[in-house]
C-alpha cells in the first residue's frame, strides 16, 4: 500500500489496521522533495526538520508531524517533485483521469516498487489512492508556464527505468482512455 504523508494520519491509520489484522501487508509513504518524513524516518529521528516547504500540494512537511508513526512505516519512498507531476500528467494522458501531485507522487513510488518488484523477481500487488481531483490544478501543476516558472520540469524524471511501462501498468480501464 502506498500513501503519501501530510499529518501523517492515514499512514498511522493504514499502518495500526494492517498490524492490528496481522496482515502481510506492507506500507510505503511517498515522500515529495524537501519534506522531513523520509530523512526521518531513515534517520530515526522523530523530531527532524528540515524547514523547508513542499511543493506538492497537501503532503510532505518541512518538520516530522506528530501525527505520523515511524514504526508503522515499511519503506519511505522520496519522489522528485517533477516526476509527481509527470505521473499525474501520465494517469491522465493514458487513463483520462485527471488528479492532482499527490497522487502524482503515491503513483510514482508505486511504480518505482513495481520496477524494483520486477528486476527482483517478485510478484505482488501494489495498491495507491488517486486523492485529490486534477481539475484544481488546471491554471498550476497543469500549466507549463507555471510549471516552468517553479523550474519543475515533469520530462525531466520520466525515464522508463524509473517508472515501468506506464501505459501496461495503467491498462486497467481495459486499454481504452477514459471519456468525460
Amino acid at each position: 500500500m502506498v500513501v503519501g504523508a501530510g499529518s501523517g494520519a492515514t499512514s498511522t491509520a493504514i499502518g495500526r489496521e494492517i498490524r492490528r489484522r496481522g496482515l502481510s501487508t506492507r506500507l510505503a509513504v511517498a515522500d515529495p522533495e524537501n519534506s522531513a518524513y523520509f530523512p526521518g524516518w531513515a534517520s530515526g529521528a522523530g523530531d527532524y526538520a528540515t524547514g523547508i516547504p513542499s511543493r506538492i500540494e497537501g503532503i510532505g512537511r518541512p518538520r516530522m508531524e506528530p501525527g505520523f508513526t515511524p514504526s508503522l512505516v515499511d519503506l519511505v519512498v522520496p519522489v522528485p517533485d517533477a516526476a509527481s507531476v509527470a505521473a499525474m500528467r501520465i494517469l491522465r494522458e493514458v487513463t483520462g483521469v485527471s488528479a492532482g501531485p499527490s497522487t502524482g507522487t503515491a503513483l510514482w513510488a508505486a511504480f518505482h516498487l513495481a520496477a524494483k518488484m520486477r528486476r527482483e523477481g517478485q510478484r505482488g500487488a501494489i495498491a495507491a489512492l488517486i486523492c485529490d481531483d486534477g481539475a484544481l490544478y488546471e491554471n498550476t501543476y497543469y500549466n507549463d508556464a507555471w510549471l516552468a516558472a517553479k523550474a519543475l520540469d515533469p520530462g525531466a524524471n520520466t525515464h522508463p527505468s524509473d517508472i515501468v511501462d506506464i501505459s501496461r501498468w495503467l491498462a486497467w480501464n481495459g486499454g481504452h482512455r477514459r471519456r468525460g
